[in-house]
């Protein structure tokens, strides 16, 4: 099994840095039909991150993978390595890798509370697709 989902946000860097106080934790979802997910101009699927109403007593069953968070056995790598045709993917990587593991018998599941979080404000930094045009 592969524990997955988009974690909650942390804001700040070093001693300033404070994490969400949500106690719970996410399970990711394509966007809306009022939003079509592949109404970009990239026609990529989308995900977002849902709140989950409560707390589960055991991880849920997730179709979808997120690539900064994914806590599984190393065989994953091997079982479902990324696809050498793509490089550089980065929107359609998480959909790609999801459908493969699928497919080579990997379940996917989100926590049942948060056990990590990110920053996902990005103008601190430069992002891949800024540096390499």
């Amino acid at each position: 099994p592969v524990l997955s989902t988009y974690p909650l946000p942390y804001e700040g860097a070093g001693d300033a840095a404070q994490c969400s106080r949500e106690p719970r934790a996410t399970l990711l979802c394509s966007l809306p039909a009022s939003a079509p997910a592949f109404g970009h101009p990239d026609c990529m699927l989308r995900f977002r991150a849902r709140l989950l109403a409560q707390l589960p007593d055991a991880p849920i069953p997730s179709p979808f993978w997120a690539a900064g968070f994914s806590f599984a056995p190393s065989a994953l790598l091997a079982d479902v390595p990324y696809d050498p045709h793509l490089p550089f993917l980065f929107f359609g990587e998480e959909a790609s890798m999801a459908a493969r593991m699928f497919t080579r018998g990997w379940d996917v599941f989100a926590p049942r509370r948060p056990v990590l979080y990110h920053r996902w404000e990005r103008h601190y930094r430069p992002t891949f697709w800024q540096i390499e045009g």
